[in-house]
């Protein structure tokens, strides 16, 4: 979903979709898409047994926005 979102990003700009683009879009099939709005990295969370993990792009403003945005938002409804 979120190389497809990439995809007609750079095709509605007129440009080719960048390698280093299509490997961050890579993510494990059991993985949870977390939606990055501010950058071309997504994040992702992952459960494995009763431990939720959650992996984010490392650049500083894009991780506050996710956090903000997506992830307090499902670890409170997760534990309220």
């Amino acid at each position: 979903a979120w190389l497809a979102q990439r995809e007609r990003f750079s095709s509605g700009r007129g440009r080719l979709m960048a390698p280093s683009n299509r490997k961050q879009a890579e993510i494990p099939a059991s993985a949870e898409l977390i939606d990055n709005p501010v950058g071309t990295a997504c994040g992702f969370a992952v459960q494995l047994n009763r431990c939720l993990m959650f992996f984010t792009p490392g650049v500083p403003s894009e991780f506050k926005v996710m956090v903000e945005q997506q992830i307090l938002p499902r670890l409170r409804a997760r534990f309220t």
